[in-house]
């Protein structure tokens, strides 16, 4: 059942109730007003002066007591109606009281006071109050007091009574009213939306609500909600997209070696290399293929590994050992470029996987040899700042545009578009770099500028 269908049952549950408890009232206070008419009635026949039940002897208007409210009447075993006391005041009319209704009200014995009953007015809307006594002489004495301020009273509770209930009901039906159009409309703007993203537009939003309501609230956590619904689904499809270009790249990157140990293959099987220098030459060939393709391997397994979380050796390692190491193997495999080393006076020692931590040194100024020209200087630099490390490969190339620099972290990443083989690697190298310092919980960046090269710095936590 819906919030709305509740609220309207509820206000009608209010309203039977309301009705309910108007009638009891009024019936309970008109009883009331009733009972004391009849108590009257009663003092009055048994008041000094008053029509003594059973008496025949009654007093006229002016002797003893007065019975100025008071209706009285005899009436003979002949139908002689003989008035003592009319009762009549200003705007009122006698009772109009006849044999037959004498006749349903008369007691069955003698000094009895019969049940009160209700009789009309002559001429009038008027209504008396009567009773009945039957008399030891055969005559009936007939009382009655009128109801004309006890209906007023009863009209003007039954009115004011009514009037309370419809005001309570017309306040119970301005809040259901506004309960039902404003305090709902959040919520129906919230199933409006909701449906909306359902339908796929995940930018659909709530209008923002009054701060510090319900609706406020709701509104904001929902907007919230949907906001990192999107945003994951936005990483997913991210991430995705990375998986296909990943897998691309990949199959792009094994291709060309397979292609090659295949050809040289096949010539070899087909008897197309006939000497034996064709055949070493096909043989190096295939060998170089092949461990270009173990090398493109085991960067996948390492970046894999990463990924997966796998932990890594934890050990001390002095960045200015393993910087030194590296300069040494880097001037060694290019003599002809010139590679500096600034070292600090202590050694700069974080925790971590010495074998990982070489690769990244390896990598990086491996990256900054193939892509500079000849004899390009390079500056490899280790310092400390607070609890960090760093350390720094810096080249004084060409540079990068901001749209490659932003992007050489990402995997098979080449700014080449040929993808030329002599311009770099599989792309791999520096999102190596990349995820072994995140690995270290530290963070690798890139500076630089077309005509002021390129410095790269991993930062790593100190031990």
């Amino acid at each position: 059942m819906s919030l709305r269908r509740r609220l309207l049952l509820a206000f009608a549950a209010i309203a039977v109730v309301l009705a309910v408890a108007d009638v009891v009232i009024i019936r309970t206070v008109n009883t009331s007003l009733y009972s004391q008419i009849d108590d009257r009635l009663s003092n009055a026949i048994g008041r000094p002066g008053g029509p003594v039940p059973g008496g025949s002897q009654f007093p006229r208007a002016g002797q003893g007591q007065p019975f100025s409210e008071l209706y009285i009447a005899s009436w003979s075993a002949s139908g002689e109606v003989t008035v003592i006391s009319d009762g009549v005041g200003a705007n009122q009319t006698a009772p109009s009281i006849t044999a037959s209704d004498i006749a349903a009200h008369l007691p069955d014995s003698t000094g009895v006071v019969s049940r009160p009953f209700t009789v009309g007015a002559v001429g009038s809307s008027d209504h008396w109050r009567m009773v009945v006594v039957r008399n030891t002489d055969g005559t009936v004495t007939v009382t009655g007091l009128p109801l004309g301020l006890t209906e007023a009273t009863s009209a003007q509770l039954t009115a004011l009574t009514l009037a309370a209930s419809g005001a309570v009901l017309l306040v119970l039906a301005l809040v259901a009213w506004w309960v039902i159009r404003l305090g709902l409309r959040p919520i129906d703007a919230l199933a409006r939306t909701a449906d909306e993203i359902a339908d796929g537009d995940l930018s659909a939003r709530l209008e923002p609500a009054p701060a510090g309501t319900e609706a406020g609230r709701l509104t904001e956590a929902f907007n919230g909600m949907v906001h990192q619904i999107e945003f994951a689904f936005a990483e997913r499809a991210a991430s995705e997209d990375r998986l296909r270009r990943f897998v691309a790249d990949a199959s792009h990157e094994l291709r060309t070696p397979l292609t090659s140990i295949r050809g040289y293959t096949d010539l070899m099987q087909s008897g197309a290399i006939d000497t034996d220098e064709a055949r070493d030459d096909a043989l190096r060939r295939i060998r170089s293929e092949s461990e270009r393709m173990a090398e493109l391997v085991d960067d996948l397994l390492v970046l894999a590994r990463l990924d997966q979380g796998r932990p890594l050796e934890q050990a001390p390692v002095d960045l200015v050992a393993v910087a030194s190491d590296a300069v040494l193997d880097a001037r060694a495999v290019a003599p002809g470029q010139p590679v500096g080393l600034e070292l600090p006076d202590s050694p700069v020692v974080v925790v971590g996987d010495e074998g990982r931590i070489r690769q990244i040194v390896a990598n990086l100024l491996t990256n900054a040899r193939v892509h500079t020209p000849d004899g390009t200087p390079v500056t490899v630099t280790v310092a400390c700042e607070g609890p960090i490390a760093r350390l720094m490969v810096a080249d004084e190339g060409d540079g990068m545009d901001p749209d490659v620099s932003a992007r050489v972290f990402e995997r098979f990443y080449r700014a080449d578009p040929s993808r030329a083989r002599d311009r770099g690697g599989s792309g791999l190298g520096l999102s190596i770099v990349a995820a072994v310092s995140e690995a270290h919980g530290g963070r690798a960046g890139v500076e630089s500028a077309p005509g002021r090269g390129t410095r790269v710095t991993v930062e790593l936590p100190l031990a």
